[in-house]
């Protein structure tokens, strides 16, 4: 059993994120830390650690606080989530899981077509397949938005709110992908008015303002 006051140290203290500078696989992390108050530093991209420390044979995100060291953005977003919104059921907790698991296939979906060669040479045929990973995900991820509020019922957005955020606006991959895809958000009524919502939340407003990574587009897209 981890002592209560180790818990209550490590809760209060920084955490560490090694990602590169841009949104990809770690920018779920930084606004789920944002959203809920998590102070998370950056450690740069992770190429003088020992990754192998975290469970990861070379990848990242990689994340560390205190004497824990962790590897897999999923997991990382659950940790976080645990920190930054301590008041939610388990049931909760299932959706926020749910939705940033979703957001790893939409970004699946999105990298498979910026890292194939033959996409880059065939702009029309990548918009067609961009289009594709959209159409499949973005109905079922409307359908389980709010009208009004977020999608745990809480008056503050979570992780499943913070996920639909950034499948809409953050640059890398999701809003590329969507813009060259050529989404038309009239299409997802409800997925774009929650995404609105969320960035509005005072915490995330302040944090996007700053933010270096949320817009960043280092593939030029």
């Amino acid at each position: 059993m981890v002592p209560i006051l180790t818990v209550v140290q490590t809760t209060a203290m920084a955490a560490t994120l090694y990602y590169f500078p841009a949104g990809g696989r770690a920018e779920l992390s930084r606004t789920i830390a944002a959203a809920g108050g998590v102070e998370l530093l950056e450690g740069g991209a992770g190429g003088d650690v020992d990754k192998a420390e975290f469970g990861s044979p070379s990848g990242v995100p990689l994340l560390q606080h205190g004497a824990l060291k962790m590897s897999q953005s999923t997991a990382i977003e659950n940790y976080l989530s645990l920190l930054a919104f301590p008041d939610l059921a388990p049931q909760q907790r299932a959706i926020d899981s749910q939705f940033c698991s979703i957001k790893e296939d939409v970004a699946a979906g999105y990298y498979k077509v910026f890292f194939n060669p033959e996409m880059k040479e065939d702009k029309a045929k990548a918009a067609e397949e961009l289009k594709k990973n959209s159409d499949k995900w973005y109905p079922i991820i409307d359908k389980k938005c709010p009208a009004d509020g977020f999608i745990n019922g809480e008056a503050y957005p979570t992780a499943a709110d913070v996920a639909v955020m950034n499948m809409c606006d953050c640059v890398m991959a999701f809003e590329a992908g969507n813009r060259l895809g050529g989404v038309d958000w009239a299409t997802y009524p409800k997925m774009r008015a929650l995404a609105t919502r969320t960035a509005e939340f005072p915490p995330l407003k302040e944090y996007l303002a700053k933010s270096k990574t949320f817009l960043a587009n280092p593939m030029s897209l």
